[in-house]
């Protein structure tokens, strides 16, 4: 599905969901989870499934440091299947 160019009525996705946040100045390095997640390039699909505040978006970012990534942060408007691909 080819969706068309983002235009003056449909601004272009903010850095703010593309970039990967900030490392805190003080946070737990994970080196058995960040090689766990070295080893997913030979799977379809992953996840990474806690409960709030125990450090996923941390974690991610910290290997996406390490490795090329792509980052999207989702939002509730990204529901919508043309929103999400429009901000892809």
């Amino acid at each position: 599905m080819a969706l068309p160019a983002a235009t003056a009525s449909q601004p272009r996705t903010p850095a703010s969901k593309t970039l990967p946040p900030a490392l805190p100045a003080a946070w737990v390095d994970r080196p058995a989870l960040l090689t766990r997640l070295d080893e997913v390039g030979a799977r379809r699909l992953t996840t990474v499934v806690a409960g709030a505040g125990f450090g996923k978006s941390t974690l991610l970012a910290a290997w996406a440091a390490r490795v090329p990534a792509a980052w999207y942060s989702l939002q509730p408007e990204d529901a919508s299947l043309p929103t999400f691909l429009r901000g892809l």
